[in-house]
């Protein structure tokens, strides 16, 4: 399996609530703004939707597979994360109309 489509699987697999969709989107877009792991106090700041403990839980909890927390930092889990997840919420490709 190619690992887009991993991602793609275990995206849809996760079953987000709409709200957790939108918290995860604005993290992502913080993050790849950022171009380098942020606190979970500078994500707080930017992403002023949860606590610092909500964030931290819902990072473990639901987004593990893309972004992970090390020493208080969050930073894409790894590099083709990073991409899929830029391609998927940074820079949606233009649907037709």
């Amino acid at each position: 399996m190619e690992i887009e489509s991993l991602y793609a699987y275990v995206a849809v697999e996760r079953h987000l609530t709409a709200e957790e969709t939108k918290y995860f989107g604005e993290i992502v877009t913080k993050l790849a703004a950022a171009d380098q792991p942020l606190t979970i106090c500078e994500i707080r700041r930017l992403v002023p939707l949860l606590d610092a403990v909500g964030i931290k839980r819902m990072i473990k909890r639901r987004f593990f597979f893309f972004l992970e927390i090390q020493d208080d930092m969050v930073c894409f889990s790894h590099e083709l994360a990073e991409k899929y997840l830029i391609r998927r919420y940074v820079r949606p490709k233009a649907k037709n109309t």
